[in-house]
This record gives C-alpha cells, structure tokens and sequence, in this order.
C-alpha cells in the first residue's frame, strides 16, 4: 500500500500496479480512479511527468459465475476514459503442461536427536506454544 487509502498497489520495477476483478475490456470508473500517491510514484518511476499523465497500470481479474477467474490481463490505461494503451492475456498457468512427479528413490534418513538446536533458555517459556525451528533459530 502506497498510502492511507488501505488500496493493495504493489510495485513492478517502482512502477505502481493495481488489481481489479471485472472486465477487462470494460473498466469501471472506480477502477480508472487514481490515487495522488500512485501518480507521484509513477512520475518518479518513469522519470517524466507528462510521459505518465494520466497513466495507470491494472491487472484485470476476469471471474466466471461460480467466482473462478477465467482470464487475467494486464492493462495499461490513460486517463478518465481508460483508452486502453497496452491489452496483455496473461499465460495461465492451466496452458502449460503439468511437470510429472517424480519420486527420490534414495531411502528415508534418519537424522539423530543432537541435529535439535534448543531454543535460548529466554525463550523457552514461548517456545511451548511455537515449537523452535531448528534450522532457523530465534
């Protein structure tokens, strides 16, 4: 989030990007909105202001009845009117082959008790509700 709005932006490159669930083809005014932060730092992105007058930057999240997303497309679009400057389907994941499982033949390994790091003895009163991570400790 750019700023108070509580509006997910996430940044590509610190170019700003919003989601929206509808048609891709048929933005709605509140999708065409632009939040100030969002244009600053598309200005600040782009490094031209007049370059990204107007400009913003969408992912369309296209949904089916049952609330399945059948299409997302990235948008680029300029202005109140949204006149679409770039229309990208992105790839679903369903369209390309699923890799084939393959299974490590080699056999279980044991690991031995002393592979446990304990947790420091401040934390152990905490560590009873969240066992420690032994790979990854506090």
């Amino acid at each position: 989030m750019l700023d108070e709005t509580h509006h997910f932006v996430f940044l590509i490159e610190g170019v700003p990007v919003r989601f929206y669930r509808g048609d891709a083809a048929e933005p709605t005014k509140r999708t065409l909105r632009r939040q100030e932060s969002e244009a600053q730092q598309l200005a600040l992105a782009l490094g031209d202001a007049d370059q990204a007058d107007g400009l913003m930057f969408r992912l369309a999240v296209e949904t089916d009845e049952a609330g399945e997303v059948t299409r997302v497309v990235f948008l680029a679009l300029r202005g109140e009117e949204g006149h679409v400057e770039c229309f990208w389907p992105v790839p679903a994941l369903a369209d390309e082959p699923a890799p084939q499982a393959q299974r490590n033949s080699a056999p279980a390994l044991q690991l031995p008790l002393s592979a446990v790091v304990k947790a420091p003895r401040r934390l152990r009163s905490s560590a009873r509700q969240a066992p420690a991570d032994p790979v990854h400790p506090a």
